[in-house]
């Protein structure tokens, strides 16, 4: 037979299991709240006339389909490896058919006018949340 007190302490346990993992789920949910709002302040910043648009020159190329080569390019604050691999990639042969994306884990102004700047194909930016 269960004792009352047997019972009471399980009932407590459970009870501080229970609310150990309501607090890390509003905790999750507050941070993932968070991370999107400081990722619409980087878009808001990156692109003050339209933060909801992030590629540049896609009026000049062909529309993206299920054939479009697609490079993702991991940023960090290098400016001026940056700066030789766009050089590089804009005497690449075919170029103007790719989709270029650069993914930031900083936020920085020069980077970001270096990008903005690109001609020869479709381009993109995405930030990691929290980068800033």
């Amino acid at each position: 037979m269960i004792s009352v007190k047997s019972l009471f302490q399980k009932l407590i346990i459970c009870w501080c299991i229970y609310a150990f993992f309501f607090i890390m789920i509003i905790d999750l949910v507050s941070k993932s709240q968070e991370y999107r709002n400081q990722t619409q302040e980087t878009f808001a910043e990156v692109f003050p006339e339209d933060p909801e648009k992030h590629t540049f020159v896609e009026e000049k190329f062909k529309a993206v389909d299920n054939e479009t080569l697609v490079i993702i390019v991991q940023v960090h604050k290098r400016t001026e490896y940056l700066s030789q691999l766009i050089l590089s990639l804009s005497k690449v042969r075919s170029i103007a058919d790719v989709l270029l994306i650069f993914s930031h884990d900083v936020n920085d102004a020069e980077m970001n006018t270096m990008i903005a700047n690109i001609t020869f194909c479709r381009v993109k930016q995405i930030f990691y949340p929290g980068s800033i």
